[in-house]
């Protein structure tokens, strides 16, 4: 979660701020930071989605686009059907 801070570092940090905070404010800056952490998270998971989710329309469009193009008539053939009708 840290990456590459050890547990005694995370120790070390919140000795020094239950010393300067005390552990009144330390509690409330600790649920404070768990909020922040947390809304962070959920935000992170619905960017993620999100671009998923235009990746897979994207992918879906270019596929229906190329079935459309390989399934249709080039210009010419179909002007030369209708001059022949006339």
């Amino acid at each position: 979660m840290f990456g590459t801070t050890s547990f005694a570092e995370v120790l070390v940090i919140l000795a020094v701020a239950l010393l300067v905070l005390g552990p009144d404010r330390l509690l409330t800056v600790l649920r404070y930071a768990g909020l922040i952490l947390r809304k962070g998270r959920i935000l992170y998971a619905r960017v993620v989605d999100e671009v998923e989710r235009q990746m897979r329309l994207d992918e879906m469009l270019k596929n229906n686009a190329l079935s459309e193009t390989t399934t249709k008539k080039p210009r010419a053939q179909r002007k030369n059907k209708k001059s022949a009708k006339q």
